[in-house]
Formats: C-alpha cells, sequence, structure tokens
C-alpha cells in the first residue's frame, strides 16, 4: 500500500514540478523570509539546475525524483523557519504548501530511513554551485537573482517539460529508486 501511495503521488508530484519550482522561486525572492530560508530555496532550484541526483542511476523522468522529494523537505524546514512569512504562499500555493505534511507521511512511509539521505543532501544544498553561481549569491546579489531566475526559465523550455504518459510509465516501477538510497543510507 505505502508503495502504491508514494506512485501515486510521486506521479501527480513530477507532473507539478514546473509549477512547483516556480513557487520555490517566489521564496527565494521573497524578503520577508530569513536569508536562510531564502538561501536553501536557492539550493535546491541550484540541485535541479545542475542536475545532480541524490538517487544514483535514475535517468529521464526518475532522474528529476530526488528533487521533488528534496523540494518537500526543504519547504518543510522553509516553513519551521518562517511561518509567520509563509501564510501568504501558503494561500497561494495550497496543493504544495498546504498539503507538506501529508506528502512528508507517504515519503516517510516509503522510504523509512532512506529518508535520511535526502535530508543530508537538503543539509548541503547551501553549498551547491551551479555556473558558477551559489544560493548565497542568488538571494543577496540582483546578477545573482537574475541569473537564477533565467536559468529557472531555460529549465523550464528544455528540462522540465514533461510528458504525463511518459511520467505515468516511468512511476510505475518506483521501488528501483529504493536501493540506491538504501546503498547510500549505508554510507552515512
Amino acid at each position: 500500500m505505502a508503495e502504491q501511495n508514494f506512485r501515486n503521488w510521486l506521479c501527480e508530484a513530477l507532473t507539478s514540478l514546473p509549477q512547483d519550482v516556480k513557487a520555490i522561486l517566489r521564496l527565494a525572492e521573497d524578503p520577508d523570509l530569513s536569508d536562510e530560508s531564502r538561501e536553501l530555496a536557492s539550493g535546491s532550484i541550484i540541485h535541479l539546475l545542475c542536475g545532480s541526483n541524490a538517487i544514483p542511476g535514475t535517468q529521464g523522468v526518475m532522474s528529476l525524483a530526488d528533487d521533488v522529494l528534496m523540494f518537500r523537505i526543504a519547504l518543510v524546514r522553509i516553513m519551521k523557519n518562517d511561518a509567520e512569512a509563509m501564510s501568504a504562499h501558503v494561500e497561494a500555493e495550497p496543493e504544495l504548501l498546504g498539503k507538506l505534511d501529508e506528502h512528508l507521511e507517504i515519503m516517510q512511509a516509503f522510504l523509512g530511513d532512506c529518508m535520511r539521505v535526502l535530508e543530508n543532501v537538503v543539509d548541503g544544498l547551501h553549498k551547491l554551485s551551479h555556473q558558477g553561481r551559489k544560493p548565497k549569491e542568488c538571494v543577496h546579489d540582483a546578477d545573482g537573482a537574475n541569473w537564477l531566475y533565467g536559468a529557472v526559465q531555460e529549465a523550464m523550455v528544455e528540462q522540465l517539460d514533461l510528458d504525463d504518459e511518459n511520467i505515468e510509465r516511468e512511476c510505475r516501477d518506483v521501488g528501483r529508486i529504493k536501493a540506491p538510497l538504501e546503498s547510500r543510507l549505508a554510507t552515512l
């Protein structure tokens, strides 16, 4: 049952990934959020842009599964850090931000201890760099913020134009993402 719930949720989450990226970009640009939260939002976007995979061996649509998962973990942290400032964002993005507890429950039920691998990667998002840009720069520098916005727009065309049928097909075997996470978990 946990695998089926995860499969259904992941298909929906992959389908909504372009909208989720835009929502996270709005967080990175929101001066009412703490610098830590904004840098976490920027770092999660940079992780997507640079093509890093927290789940080794994934390809195609499934190579984006780690981004979907890490976005949720990062968003929960941002919600905890800046609950008051996030209330307007929750109203604007209820399907993403209003259901984070439910999403995390589904993820935890299927992935179990493997969630630690993803949480570890989220811990290091502030250190990432892509095309010479780091999350801190994307938050505190106008050129960095403009670069991030442009990179997201480019990714929308090149990387995130996902086909629903392909997503459905790829999600049929979500179990294959667990073994690589278990291998990484053993090294923590």
